[in-house]
């Protein structure tokens, strides 16, 4: 079977690979990965089992009428993370609470030690 026979027999071809994100998509996908989480059968000790991400990415389509498909969901979330770090570096940082409190020459070293925090300069307020 080739990956695209693969591909259609597991439904993945007809779904956005890629997904259009937005501020209330966001929030459905913490909403469904926090309730998923609280489910041991979709848990492991390293994370997400592959069945937990199907679970999910149906409930978050079900949710949102989407047809996204579980890896864009993965990627997706795997982003928040990476943005939620980010976010807390400035946090950490600043020792208050957001990029406000940020001297501005301090913004140089937050960027050295995690690129994405650049995002928050502007917009000092993690978006969820």
């Amino acid at each position: 079977m080739s990956d695209n026979d693969q591909n259609s027999a597991d439904g993945e071809d007809s779904k956005n690979s890629r997904g259009d994100w937005n501020e209330d998509k966001d929030k459905a996908l913490c909403l469904v990965f926090l309730k998923a989480k609280q489910d041991s059968i979709v848990n492991s000790e390293n994370g997400v089992k592959s069945k937990g991400w199907k679970d999910i990415t149906a409930s978050f389509n079900e949710f949102t009428g989407s047809s996204l498909s579980s890896k864009a969901v993965q990627n997706r979330w795997a982003d928040l993370k990476l943005d939620f770090n980010a976010f807390h570096l400035i946090q950490k940082e600043s020792g208050i609470g957001n990029g406000n409190d940020v001297p501005a020459h301090a913004w140089n070293t937050l960027f050295t030690k995690n690129k994405r925090t650049a995002k928050f300069r502007s917009n000092t307020s993690f978006p969820l």
